[in-house]
């Protein structure tokens, strides 16, 4: 199993001061992982919400682990209240032939990246056929194996990504390196939705709403800046009015005459609001 280094000094300052994340990461797993890695996990998932089993899914998440959802619900901060919350859903309506398909999967030392369609039937107070895109962030745990950290997940709606979108998305990355480095949290704001919730992979809590978001930047900038940021090897996919962009992000980080290295794993999901694309999820987690 891979051991977590953790970086002193510098490093320490800039994980916990705000969004810059310099952490203890492993090292790193070279060859493509094969997604059995995490099946028994899903499968329990699976089997668990199909039982209207809340602590069986709750189980699976770390201490703190965070649930965000697309609509107007606030984040499930921790496995209690992730219990709780589904304990709430669960009493009200009840899922049947839960299953994920097509996952992707990455492994960066002691974090994951699981990403799959889930498909659902849920009957009572309302019946609706569920289809979704869900993101996982999992940590490995002492005992080597995985929890989810965090979670998120959109409605997979129709339609294909066009030129346009990939435009628009490319778009907002570069200004994102730019806003960044220029230490301009109103410009950064500018990309996100009203409604719009940042996850971190420490222990600080969520930024919930654009106004928490941009406290939470212009509180960052005031003590520490940003440059040569860079968002590479980009992935993007459109569903309808939602989509994703999964990349790599790179920047070097100022604090008092000293300066450190970020290398993070980002995950953003987008939607297309009023015919612009916005970040409405934003999560991210250390690269090795």
């Amino acid at each position: 199993m891979p051991k977590s280094k953790c970086a002193k000094g510098i490093a320490a300052i800039v994980a916990i001061a705000g969004f810059g994340f310099v952490g203890c990461a492993g090292d790193g797993d070279e060859s493509a992982p094969d997604f059995g890695i995490f099946e028994p996990l899903v499968t329990t998932w699976e089997n668990a919400l199909d039982s209207g089993d809340s602590a069986g899914v709750a189980g699976l998440y770390t201490d703190d682990g965070i649930m965000t959802y697309p609509d107007d619900r606030r984040p499930s901060i921790g496995r209690v209240a992730v219990r709780g919350d589904l304990e709430s859903l669960l009493d009200a309506q009840a899922a049947h032939g839960c299953t994920f398909t097509d996952p992707t999967v990455r492994v960066d030392g002691d974090w994951a990246e699981l990403a799959a369609d889930v498909a659902a039937s849920w009957t009572g107070r309302i019946s609706f056929e569920e289809r979704s895109r869900m993101f996982w962030v999992l940590r490995r745990q002492p005992d080597d194996t995985w929890r989810i950290a965090r979670a998120t997940f959109y409605p997979r709606e129709t339609g294909a990504i066009t030129d346009s979108d990939r435009a628009a998305f490319g778009a907002i990355l570069r200004a994102w390196e730019s806003e960044l480095d220029a230490a301009h949290a109103d410009g950064i704001a500018a990309l996100y939705t009203g409604d719009a919730i940042v996850t971190y992979p420490d222990s600080r809590p969520p930024s919930v709403g654009g106004d928490a978001v941009r406290a939470d930047l212009a509180r960052l900038f005031s003590f520490q800046h940003a440059s040569g940021s860079q968002v590479s090897d980009a992935q993007f996919a459109v569903h309808g009015d939602w989509g994703e962009i999964r990349a790599e992000f790179r920047t070097i980080w100022s604090v008092g005459g000293r300066t450190a290295a970020e290398h993070s794993r980002y995950i953003f999901i987008m939607r297309r609001l009023d015919g612009a694309w916005r970040i409405a999820r934003f999560t991210f987690y250390p690269l090795p």
